[in-house]
């Protein structure tokens, strides 16, 4: 397994048709995804705006081309976290569980935005998505819409998730755990 330093932020999904047409793309429609593959991603989630380039020019793509093509070494599992705030949540993964040891690892961390964290691109903002405010403003309760609930990480090709609906519907709408 490579070590992970860009995860892609997926976002609730929404009824609007335009609210993924600037998330991503690098010159490329879609980022990449045909407009059949985006029809049936907008009912799981969106994508957020990243804000750099490693995200564009067909990254999210090849990501999820690789979780297609390996599939059926694929399973979806959970593993409980705790977050900076002291908040507990189950997260969804869909990954090889070869990897299990290392994505729970680096989910934990995450989670409590600790020091051992990955180092990644962008902020993950695992703990946001479980907090649901920023740590350095809990007033401040963040809108669902604006919320984290799902990540796909691009160097390896996995996913994982606050919701276990999305992530359910997530695992066999790419084929995971089909035998």
């Amino acid at each position: 397994m490579r070590t992970s330093y860009l995860i892609q932020r997926l976002m609730p999904p929404s009824d609007n048709k335009f609210a993924n047409a600037f998330s991503f793309g690098g010159g490329y429609k879609n980022g990449g995804i045909s407009d059949e593959g985006m029809e049936v991603i907008r009912k799981l989630f969106r994508f957020d705006y990243m804000g750099s380039a490693e995200f564009e020019w067909g990254a999210v793509p090849k990501a999820m081309e690789k979780i297609v093509d390996n599939r059926k070494d694929f399973e979806l599992w959970t593993v409980d976290v705790v977050s900076n705030m002291d908040v507990s949540a189950t997260i969804y993964v869909i990954a090889n569980p070869d990897w299990k040891e290392e994505i729970n690892k680096n989910l934990k961390a995450f989670a409590k935005r600790s020091k051992n964290m990955p180092r990644t691109k962008v902020a993950v903002n695992l703990d946001i998505g479980i907090n649901k405010r920023y740590s350095w403003n809990p007033d401040y309760e963040i809108a669902e819409h604006m919320l984290p609930i799902g990540w796909l990480e691009l160097d390896n090709g996995y996913f994982f998730f606050t919701d276990e609906n999305i992530a359910m519907n997530t695992a066999l709408t790419f084929g995971i755990g089909e035998k």
